[in-house]
């Protein structure tokens, strides 16, 4: 009976500690649960944080990005406007009411003694096609004209000084004889049809039928500088069995840098006795020459 009765004592003393034990349990599993809720917590608010962040970073870079575009592009269409006008005139006046193309034509520059073409019907025609540019629509006097049933052709125009073009103006004939497209070569001489199909052009142009004069043809200015010599090549026409040419005009700049001629020096192998005075012609001691 004794041990019954120990037993039972044990059991009741390990109860009562279980039942003191119980709460601090409860306690520590509830600190754990809320510990864990707030790590939950945290998790959570931080992912917001980041997404936030992230949405914004964005928003940001793309409005830095944008207005660094929207200056960049403002700023060349300012400079493409500043360099039309500066194109257009130099002094002070209303523009619409004068012709201020004339002052940057480079007619003057242009070396006609040396302008040559290619197919042309009627031998140095190809010179009346450079004029004034207030000239541009006389239409009485001679043009370039290609052969009967060839469109195709070749002109070849020097420069007294090296220039800069920034446009080219082409006025072609009625009826389909005006060239309906334009290629150009830089300072490369000699060029004949089989040159110029087979070589690469600096720049081509799809042309329209410009009776008017009105028209111009933006270069590449970049790649248009230094120029001492143009090869124009014309390779067709609008349906017409030839090629009719009134005006050919270039506006741009001339840096009134002149071409030096390079002069032929011939030396002499064997020196020829009788292109040479003697010391006894001239009042000398000698006068054998070997």
């Amino acid at each position: 009976m004794s041990l019954l009765r120990q037993r039972r004592h044990w059991n009741q003393q390990r109860g009562r500690r279980e039942e003191r034990k119980l709460p601090k349990r409860r306690l520590k599993r509830c600190v754990f649960n809320i510990a864990n809720k707030r790590n939950y917590l945290n998790g959570v608010v931080l992912k917001k944080w980041k997404k936030t962040v992230r949405i914004s970073s964005y928003f940001l870079f793309s409005a830095v990005f944008f207005c660094l575009f929207g200056i960049c592009f403002f700023a060349c269409l300012a400079a493409k406007v500043r360099d039309r006008a500066k194109m257009a005139c130099t002094h002070d006046h209303i523009c619409e009411d004068h012709d201020c193309s004339s002052n940057w034509s480079l007619y003057k520059h242009i070396d006609l003694s040396k302008v040559t073409a290619l197919n042309e019907a009627n031998p140095g025609s190809v010179k009346s096609v450079f004029k004034a540019w207030e000239e541009r629509l006389n239409s009485s006097g001679e043009h370039l004209e290609s052969n009967e049933g060839d469109p195709e052709l070749l002109v070849y125009i020097p420069f007294t000084s090296d220039v800069k073009i920034k446009s080219i103006s082409v006025v072609g004939g009625a009826d389909g004889t005006s060239p309906s497209k334009m290629r150009v070569f830089i300072n490369r001489d000699g060029i004949d049809f089989s040159d110029a199909q087979s070589m690469q052009p600096v720049q081509e142009w799809d042309l329209v039928e410009n009776l008017q004069g009105v028209l111009e043809y933006q270069t590449r200015y970049s790649k248009f500088q230094s120029v001492a010599s143009i090869t124009l090549h014309f390779p067709e026409s609008f349906g017409g069995d030839t090629t009719k040419i009134h005006y050919i005009g270039f506006k741009g700049e001339a840096t009134q840098l002149k071409r030096d001629v390079v002069a032929t020096i011939v030396y002499e192998i064997t020196p020829n006795p009788s292109d040479h005075k003697t010391r006894a012609e001239t009042g000398g001691g000698l006068s054998h020459v070997e």
